[in-house]
């Protein structure tokens, strides 16, 4: 398989392939990932790992026959940077289990680094433990790479490149930063009486919602999140907006709110405005202009800003998950503390997975009296490789 997949003619096209041996072969690697826990460059690889997954996802869609081979060689560098690291766990549980510590000159050190800040996978039971501290690897120690090639090529360790120029694969693991175009809008008068926190900021909803936050803060760095529910029943763009608003609320950095719920927008009428753009028309241009500048709504004076769809589009805009994975990452990257992806319900619309795995978790809504303890199951079976960052429980 791998010998047909590196020496393919570029015009081949993919359907000549078989993805089955690089659904294994990333399946085995997510596999001794897990086992390797919480050590300091294995997120790194997870979130390689992942977006290996949604390029394979995409086949053939998004896949050429030119880009297989950089498939296999990625598996490659990322099975690599795993036997190192699995080696350096073995030395050090010898070292414990004698009771001899390895010399700092003797010790294999990793040489991957972690290009965004880890995530800690969230256990899967129904209700989240209490929050842990957690113990960040100082990001001083890991020099920064600017591209998927540097980080498992590094210069400083001498090693010659198996291959000369390799293509990066879609979507392409971007460092640069991302141009936006701030304009104000005004929430409109009177407030939506579902934006709890906008209407009674010292109220007990929206201090529920800012315990949420620091939960979650507490378990994960993760600046990313996608918030869901599981069944078309319960609308969480309220959730999604109440969620945002309090993080906005709480620290002094820019926060962000993405509206992907492509089949039913709703975030526009929710605060009262109209985006100057309709963020999935923008979202399916990306790739032809990456760096284009993107108009951003800032909501009066706070930290809040959105990217909404436009609610009398007649055509609803296909999800386009590369592109979508690409902006997420620019903009928590660069312009925001935290990006927040108001998603639609997991169980009932086939883009949900593609959705989570833009994001560094998840975080599923719940309404009291209405989800059903079957679909928040299905809902976590579909999300299973994407972390649980939490829970939110919301009494109507």
């Amino acid at each position: 398989m791998r010998t047909e997949a590196t020496t393919l003619a570029p015009l081949h096209n993919v359907l000549d392939v078989d993805p089955l041996g690089l659904e294994r072969s990333i399946a085995d690697l997510q596999r001794r990932l897990d086992e390797c826990g919480g050590y300091p460059g294995i997120d790194q690889l997870r979130a390689e790992c992942r977006r290996l997954r949604t390029v394979l996802d995409a086949w053939p869609e998004l896949v050429s026959a030119h880009v297989v081979g950089q498939l296999w060689q990625s598996v490659d560098r990322i099975r690599g940077a795993l036997d190192e690291i699995e080696s350096t766990m073995r030395t050090s549980e010898l070292a414990a289990a004698t009771g001899n510590q390895p010399s700092a000159r003797t010790k294999p050190q990793p040489r991957y680094a972690l290009a965004r800040r880890p995530v800690e996978r969230v256990g899967s039971s129904d209700e989240p433990d209490e929050p842990d501290e957690l113990d960040e690897p100082d990001a001083s120690a890991f020099p920064a790479y600017s591209s998927l090639a540097d980080r498992f090529w590094p210069q400083a360790s001498g090693q010659s490149r198996s291959a000369a120029n390799p293509v990066a694969l879609l979507p392409e693991p971007r460092a640069r930063p991302i141009t936006t175009e701030p304009y104000r809008v005004e929430p409109s008068n009177p407030l939506d009486p579902r934006l709890a926190v906008l209407r009674d900021p010292d109220g007990p909803v929206a201090e529920a919602y800012r315990s949420a936050f620091f939960r979650i803060k507490a378990r994960s760095p993760a600046s990313a999140w996608l918030v869901t529910t599981v069944s078309p029943k319960e609308d969480g763009a309220p959730a999604a907006a109440n969620l945002a608003l309090a993080v906005a609320q709480t620290v002094d950095e820019p926060v962000l709110l993405i509206e992907a719920r492509f089949s039913a927008p709703r975030m526009a009428e929710l605060f009262g405005f109209e985006p100057q753009e309709c963020f999935g028309r923008r979202l399916a241009g990306h790739q032809r202009d990456p760096d284009a500048p993107w108009p951003v709504a800032r909501l009066g004076d706070s930290n809040l800003h959105l990217l909404a769809l436009a609610p009398e589009q007649l055509v609803t805009p296909a999800l386009d998950a590369t592109a979508l994975a690409d902006v997420i990452a620019r903009f928590a990257a660069h312009q925001f503390a935290y990006v927040i992806v108001d998603a639609p319900p997991t169980t009932d619309t086939s883009d949900a997975p593609y959705l989570a795995r833009c994001t560094d978790g998840v975080v599923i809504a719940m309404h009291a009296g209405i989800t059903r303890l079957d679909r928040v199951q299905r809902a976590r079976q579909r999300l299973a490789d994407v972390p649980l960052l939490g829970y939110l429980l919301i009494r109507n």
